[in-house]
């Protein structure tokens, strides 16, 4: 009679981590497994079949049929180092026991008196890594005749249909994986790719349109689309995953070969932004750089810049602020140009946040404010 002190722990067991959870799937997804343990105990007069995870630590029941009641369910867990199934798992080789209390080399094992069995067979279930998934076993109280090598030589080829089964399993999964990873990836930048016409396509549309000559118009639409390049230069080093607030400014201001660059004094904690927000940024600083090379602190030669950013709110929200200092006196347009339009309405709308320019006597400033998770503030 089996003993049922060796398995009544396994009903107190703690919940599966979430790796051994998903093996017991894997295998709970191969069809074949309830057949194969039909077969295998009507094959061999046992009682008890079981398809197991075995690792260094542990014992897991993957799959289980019981005639003898036996007590371990599906997801139940014996200590390894109870089982012969740590030995199968060293080793590489079956076991096979046709009575236990009279077998020279199992008759005082502790394994057998322990969960009372006298029949056991047991093969381990290899992948094609090398790496021993675990076991598939059967036992019965009573002797039982399982060293004929056909029986055993049916098993092993259970235990490779297994393994197939699992890989298969595994590769579907990662397949399953790659292709949604590849939606997310085209939808991404059809994204992104619609977002960069439309940039274009107002910045030529406004270039055009604002110019005094052809000449005028192609010299600011060519350093305009350098400064869109520029910035996707930046994400693509990053993989379109962020962008250094830093970096972002650095990147807009240095191109420039008229730009003496110690005359910009730049300050702030590192903070990483999503692409979302690193394109219109970027495209403002470059505007607010063309407005001071043409008219404002660096139209003069002891003009500055100084660009300043702080995180405040928690750190959900970004404060970034431009000032000029030391150039020509500065005198507010009349009307609002391109340059002017994208930072205070496209910039804000771009960024969910506000933004304002002055045009002080002393040197134009641009105070600029959104929240890091998207939100308007």
């Amino acid at each position: 009679m089996i003993q049922q002190n060796a398995v009544a722990t396994v009903e107190s067991a703690p919940a599966l981590d979430s790796a051994l959870a998903a093996e017991v799937e894997a295998i709970g997804r191969i069809g074949s497994v309830s057949s194969i343990l039909q077969i295998l105990l009507e094959s061999t007069g046992l009682g008890f079949a079981a398809v197991a995870r075995v690792t260094d630590s542990s014992w897991t029941a993957c799959a289980v049929l019981d005639r003898i009641g036996f007590g371990l369910p599906i997801g139940g867990q014996l200590e390894v180092t109870t089982t012969f199934c740590s030995e199968i798992r060293a080793s590489c080789t079956p076991i096979v026991i046709d009575r236990a209390s009279t077998d020279e080399v199992y008759k005082s094992h502790r394994t057998p008196r322990m969960y009372g069995f006298e029949s056991y067979i047991a093969v381990p279930i290899v992948l094609r890594s090398g790496e021993i998934f675990g076991t598939i076993c059967a036992l019965d109280p009573k002797p039982a005749q399982v060293s004929d090598p056909k029986i055993l030589r049916s098993l092993q080829l259970f235990a490779e249909l297994i393994a197939s089964q699992l890989e298969l399993d595994s590769t579907l999964a990662a397949q399953k994986r790659a292709l949604a990873h590849q939606d997310l990836l085209i939808n991404e930048l059809n994204h992104r790719v619609k977002n960069t016409l439309a940039t274009i396509q107002s910045i030529a549309f406004q270039s055009l349109r604002s110019a005094e000559t052809m000449d005028h118009a192609s010299q600011r639409l060519e350093s305009r689309l350098m400064a869109l390049a520029r910035v996707h230069d930046v994400l693509t080093r990053e993989s379109w995953d962020s962008a250094e607030l830093r970096t972002i400014v650095h990147q807009a201001i240095s191109p420039f070969e008229s730009v003496d660059l110690q005359r910009f004094v730049l300050t702030g904690p590192s903070i990483k932004l999503p692409p979302r927000q690193v394109l219109p940024l970027s495209m403002a600083i470059h505007e607010l750089l063309t407005n001071a090379l043409k008219y404002g602190a660096l139209s003069a030669p002891f003009g500055r810049v100084s660009i300043s950013w702080d995180l405040v709110a928690d750190g959900n929200e970004v404060r970034l602020r431009w000032d000029e200092h030391g150039g020509p006196p500065v005198v507010p347009p009349t009307a609002r140009g391109f340059g002017t339009r994208l930072i205070e309405r496209g910039l804000a709308q771009e960024l969910g946040g506000s933004v304002a320019i002055e045009f002080d006597p002393s040197g134009v400033t641009c105070a600029i404010a959104f929240p890091l998770n998207d939100q308007p503030i």
